[in-house]
């Protein structure tokens, strides 16, 4: 079976009934693994791929060249407030890319490179790394902000501070303002080693567990609980957007949860037997469905 829809826009106002949707890149996508995507502030989409960095305009999809790229498979999607933006791949290498240009960022050495690396923007706009170490990255080098730890998904908060799992910690840590603190509002005890991360609704924020995607609230609470329904195996992995969460499923598609926590359409998924591996909210408001085009 082959993906011929590897990305979806879909506009909010749908989400009440069968959901009015464009297919994108059903040729220029085909085969192609779509692991993050980004609405820039040029208004161009910016897509992390199995086949390394793409562009679409609005018009046309261009496959963007990066020299010195050793690994062709980049993640992790993140936009400074200059509109440069970054990305990086498994062997440790971090690109920029701007309106004309792809290029090498920097290196990091082994020693600092995890496969779950992660990378956000701070509130004074450093290129933030969670890997071995919460680390500051620029042109000029790396600056460890830790000692050797290992974390989990790296949040955005409201305030613009980052959060993040330390397992090291066994607790939620905050950093802003060049500071790294525990995060006082988030107490969790991971099950069965399992990392937990946080996600923003709105104002509000939850915890989740990130290989089982149930979500909790501060009072510890289970509020949703999507391996109830399709089965903790199928579960890939939890996205926000201004009206709720979205549940991705490795086989099943992408099941949409309300603010109040409900499942639309009697916890029916969208595009059933597609593989959604990525979701945003663009600057209009519409939602995009990034998928894994497996053959």
């Amino acid at each position: 079976m082959k993906f011929l829809l590897p990305l979806f826009f879909l506009p909010l106002w749908a989400l009440s009934q069968q959901p009015s949707h464009y297919v994108l890149g059903a040729e220029e996508l085909e085969g192609v693994d779509v692991y993050d995507m980004l609405h820039a502030a040029t208004g161009d989409y910016i897509l992390a791929t199995s086949n390394g960095l793409m562009r679409f305009d609005g018009y046309r999809f261009e496959r963007m060249e990066c020299p010195d790229m050793l690994l062709s498979s980049v993640f992790n999607l993140t936009e400074d407030e200059q509109g440069t933006v970054y990305c990086n791949n498994l062997s440790g290498q971090v690109f920029y890319v701007t309106q004309d240009s792809c290029g090498l960022l920097l290196s990091l050495p082994d020693s600092l490179v995890t496969a779950d690396m992660d990378m956000a923007m701070d509130d004074r706009d450093r290129l933030i790394i969670a890997s071995k170490y919460l680390m500051a990255a620029s042109a000029s080098g790396i600056e460890l902000l830790s000692g050797p730890n290992f974390f989990g998904p790296v949040t955005t908060m409201p305030d613009r501070g980052l959060v993040a799992y330390s397992s090291v910690y066994h607790g939620f840590l905050r950093f802003k303002n060049g500071l790294l603190k525990p995060e006082e509002h988030h107490h969790y005890v991971p099950i069965d080693k399992e990392i937990p991360a946080i996600i923003c609704l709105g104002d509000s924020t939850y915890v989740y567990q990130t290989n089982a995607c149930r979500l909790f609230g501060k009072d510890g609470q289970l509020l949703v609980d999507p391996s109830a329904i399709i089965g903790k195996e199928n579960l890939f992995k939890l996205y926000s957007s201004s009206d709720g969460l979205w549940f991705a499923s490795s086989s099943q598609g992408v099941l949409h949860v309300n603010r109040q926590f409900q499942a639309d359409k009697g916890a029916a998924f969208l595009f059933p037997r597609t593989m959604v591996s990525a979701v945003i909210e663009d600057r209009e408001g519409n939602i995009l469905l990034g998928t894994f085009g497996k053959g």
